[in-house]
């Protein structure tokens, strides 16, 4: 991204936070945000549970206005001051990058936060740790990280593409690991495209994680589609691939039996100004992903019956 753009997305983001005006959505967040100072641990998981209600039915002005500067700084002075719980903070932030993620909001109020520098500098310090690094903490961190961000320092993608890759592997059989797991390919997803290059173990990982889902439907909707996702945006350079994709993989007929089946959730009959449902959201990420395959793997098309004409 050029610096005439992040500084044109900045400006267009102070505008907007400056504009919008406070609705009843936003003034109760904010309250419940402000009450968790004064609660004990379990406490504020409740509160933190009733936020990320809040934000699932906000529209994208609430959300903007939600995924504010002070948010982050008024959490890192929580986190720094012993009051709000790492864990509790962790919680807090995948459910704010989830929402961002799925509402695909370009802001930089998180990098302009003390909490951008403080999460940097935890990465860091926990990935330098040998034998007491703690691998689940390094995930949660990484994916707080990815998520909140719009631009991706470099030097930190080849400690979070690692460990992310690695809590995406996880095979056991539960609701709880099934969303780590989504979570884990939902920020792979989103820095595909940062780091293209050509085929490396990370094909043969995130690829045994397809496979996988294709013989145990282990994954969700949402993780199965962000595992896609990463994989073509990784690497679209590498068109050799294409074939094995689309042969080995079935690329094309797992995302049109993917998408059939979320159009299933889809109410046609609704108004146009009805809010997207997670299903639509989903549906709109297998089409974007589907285009950058075509795109950047024309020689397939033949091969899969798939003609790209945009």
């Amino acid at each position: 991204m050029c610096l005439a753009t992040k500084r044109m997305i900045a400006c267009s983001c102070r505008t907007v936070q400056k504009t919008v005006q406070p609705t009843s959505s936003t003034k109760k967040f904010f309250k419940l945000f402000a009450q968790m100072k004064n609660c004990f641990a379990a406490d504020q998981k409740r509160i933190i549970k009733e936020m990320s209600g809040l934000m699932k039915d906000m529209n994208e002005e609430e959300f903007t206005t939600v995924f504010s500067k002070e948010l982050f700084d008024g959490t890192d002075r929580m986190m720094k001051n012993k009051i709000l719980p790492f864990e509790n903070a962790t919680l807090l932030l995948k459910h704010i990058g989830y929402r961002k993620t799925l509402n695909k909001l370009w802001s930089n109020s998180f990098e302009r936060s003390s909490l951008s520098k403080t999460l940097k500098e935890m990465i860091v310090a926990e990935e330098k740790k040998k034998e007491e690094k703690n691998e689940d903490l390094l995930a949660n961190m990484c994916e707080c990280y990815l998520y909140l961000l719009i631009t991706y320092p470099p030097k930190l993608l080849p400690v979070c593409v690692p460990c992310l890759l690695k809590a995406a592997m996880r095979k056991e059989e539960s609701e709880v690991v099934r969303r780590d797991v989504e979570a884990a390919l939902l920020a792979l997803s989103i820095i595909g495209n940062r780091i293209n290059q050509e085929k490396d173990q990370c094909f043969d990982q995130i690829s045994d994680i397809i496979r996988y889902h294709q013989r145990h439907s282990n994954l969700t909707p949402l993780g199965y589609q962000s595992a896609w996702e990463f994989l073509i945006d990784r690497f679209r350079k590498a068109r050799e691939l294409g074939n094995e994709i689309v042969k080995e993989l079935k690329f094309i007929r797992e995302a049109a039996r993917e998408i059939e089946e979320l159009m299933g959730f889809v109410d046609w009959k609704k108004e146009n100004d009805v809010m997207e449902t997670e299903e639509e959201r989903i549906i709109e990420r297998w089409m974007e992903t589907v285009r950058t395959f075509i795109f950047h793997c024309k020689s397939v098309e033949h091969e899969s019956g798939f003609h790209y004409s945009g």
